[in-house]
């Protein structure tokens, strides 16, 4: 009798613990779509306690923490986002498509902070027309931080993107005197032209709205 009794207790905890599961996973993606709209575009930032991170941190221009920034889109009810990444094991490429759920997984990306914002004025059949050209090219990441060759980092991506789907905006590039030691000896100069990976929440020319 006390044997029937367990067996069915863990039928309904089996039960119960998939019912749960499921509930969980709808309100995720219910929380992401409602988010999001297919229509508008996003700026997508991040904080994580990566070394490479806390690096890109020290160039910002603000007080903000990002340490990366990537475009977010959303297509067929999926949140996507389209960043640059360095991956030195990686042969094909360093453009990265990921979910929204993963871009900001704690567990994965170190991730201690994120924030989104909606970018009023783009027209977003362009911004996902130049999205669709650049993942057909091999996109590499440019650990020169060099503005003038065909590899990007994170925030130069995302300005190269908007700035081809709208010709009346361009980024702001700014400029770092006297690199530390380290940096100055890894990209053999003295001087920095760079796009902060924070500088977009500064640029006049964009009409940003936080919504998360």
């Amino acid at each position: 009798m006390i044997l029937n009794f367990l067996i069915k207790y863990l039928k309904w905890f089996y039960f119960f613990g998939i019912l749960l599961t499921l509930i969980s996973c709808v309100q995720s993606n219910k929380t992401s779509n409602d988010l999001f709209s297919e229509n508008s575009v996003y700026i997508i930032y991040r904080t994580t306690n990566s070394k490479f991170g806390i690096i890109s941190s020290d160039y910002n221009v603000t007080d903000e923490s990002f340490t990366h920034v990537g475009l977010l889109l959303m297509t067929k009810g999926n949140s996507l986002v389209y960043h640059v990444m360095p991956d030195y094991n990686d042969s094909s490429g360093h453009l990265r498509i990921d979910k929204f759920e993963e871009f900001i997984d704690e567990k994965s990306q170190n991730l201690t902070e994120f924030r989104i914002f909606k970018l009023d004025d783009f027209d977003v059949g362009r911004v996902r027309l130049v999205l669709q050209n650049m993942v057909a090219s091999d996109i590499r990441f440019d650990k020169k931080f060099d503005l003038n060759d065909d590899k990007f980092y994170c925030s130069e991506f995302v300005c190269h993107v908007l700035g081809n789907a709208n010709d009346q905006f361009a980024c702001k590039v700014y400029k770092k005197d006297n690199l530390i030691a380290i940096d100055r000896a890894f990209l053999n100069r003295d001087t920095l032209f760079y796009y902060p990976v924070d500088g977009l929440l500064i640029n006049k020319d964009l009409n940003l709205k936080k919504i998360k």
